[in-house]
């Protein structure tokens, strides 16, 4: 699954809108939706954004691996 199906589904899923995401990242809603259509690749600091503002794991979105759930472990761990 391509980065861009990855994170329309988890907008889809989390029923987030652009807005929402925006306003968690600093990235504007242009940026977000270029990102989501595949037409821009986000740097590695703005895709760490979304993965928190989707409560994600950041490895599942760049790395591609099959764990998307461990985001709430990474915040246990950090407490």
């Amino acid at each position: 699954m391509s980065l861009c199906e990855k994170l329309k589904e988890l907008k889809k899923e989390k029923n987030v809108t652009f807005k929402e995401i925006s306003e968690k990242t600093d990235l504007t809603i242009t940026e977000l939706s270029m990102i989501f259509s595949g037409k821009r690749k986000p740097n590695v600091v703005s895709l760490k954004k979304i993965a928190d503002a989707l409560e994600v794991d950041y490895n599942y979105l760049y790395h591609g691996t099959d764990h998307k759930d461990n985001y709430h472990d990474k915040l246990a761990n950090q407490q």
